[in-house]
C-alpha cells in the first residue's frame, strides 16, 4: 500500500446506498496500527433518499476534528451524481474523484417545482481539472449484478488507487457481509478492478 502521513476520504450518496456501511468497511480494511483514525457520518433525511456522507480520516498525528476541512480531501467516493456535486469542493487541488454515473432526480424536480442542476460531474471535473474515474452502473447490469452493489465496485477502485492488497481486502469483505450476499458483492468488487485496469 502507498505510504502516507495522512489520508482523508469522503464517501457521499443518498440514503439507502450503504454510505455509512461502506465507510465502516473501508475503515476495517485500511486499519493500520500506529495511525489515529476518525470516522464521522453526516446525514440529512437519509432514510428518505436524503444526503448522506461519511468522513474517514487516518493520520500519524493527532486528529483534532472528525470532519474533514474543505479542500483537504484526498479521495472523494461518490455513489450519486448530485451528491458528488454537493461535496466536490472538499477535494484538495491534487485530490481524486471515484464516482458512479447513477443519478437520482429529486421529487421536486420531477413535479416541476424546481429545475435540476444544469451542471454534470464531468463538466465540473473538466473545469477544475480534477483527476477522476467514473464507473458506469450498466457495467454491473450487463452482468446481471444489481446496481445496489455499486459501492463495492467503487471501493475496489479506491483500493487500486491506494495500491492496497486486493486479495486481502476480499478476505476481509467475506468476514463482514452476510453469507448470502458475498458472491454478488465480490463480483461487483472484481468488476471495479477490471474497469480500473482497463482505464489505466
Amino acid at each position: 500500500m502507498n505510504q502516507f502521513n495522512k489520508l482523508n476520504i469522503i464517501f457521499c450518496g443518498i440514503g439507502g446506498q450503504g454510505i455509512v456501511s461502506l465507510a465502516k468497511l473501508t475503515h476495517k480494511i485500511l486499519f493500520i496500527e500506529g495511525y489515529e483514525v476518525k470516522c464521522f457520518d453526516v446525514m440529512g433525511l437519509g432514510q428518505r433518499g436524503g444526503s448522506v456522507s461519511s468522513h474517514l480520516r487516518f493520520s500519524k498525528e493527532k486528529i483534532l476534528s472528525p470532519l474533514i476541512p474543505v479542500g483537504q480531501v484526498d479521495y472523494l467516493v461518490g455513489l450519486e451524481q448530485t451528491e458528488v456535486l454537493r461535496n466536490i469542493h472538499y477535494l484538495s487541488t491534487d485530490g481524486y474523484l471515484v464516482a458512479s454515473d447513477y443519478k437520482l432526480t429529486s421529487p421536486s424536480v420531477n413535479a416541476g417545482l424546481e429545475r435540476d442542476t444544469p451542471y454534470t460531474v464531468n463538466d465540473v471535473c473538466a473545469t477544475k481539472k480534477i483527476k477522476k474515474t467514473i464507473f458506469y452502473k450498466n457495467i454491473l447490469e450487463s452482468e446481471n449484478i444489481s446496481y445496489v452493489n455499486l459501492n463495492f465496485s467503487l471501493l475496489s477502485i479506491l483500493l487500486c488507487l491506494l495500491d492496497y492488497d486486493l486479495e486481502s481486502a476480499k478476505e476481509t469483505i467475506k468476514t463482514i457481509i452476510p453469507q448470502n450476499r458475498i458472491q454478488e458483492n465480490i463480483l461487483a468488487f472484481e468488476k471495479g478492478i477490471d474497469y480500473f485496469k482497463k482505464q489505466a
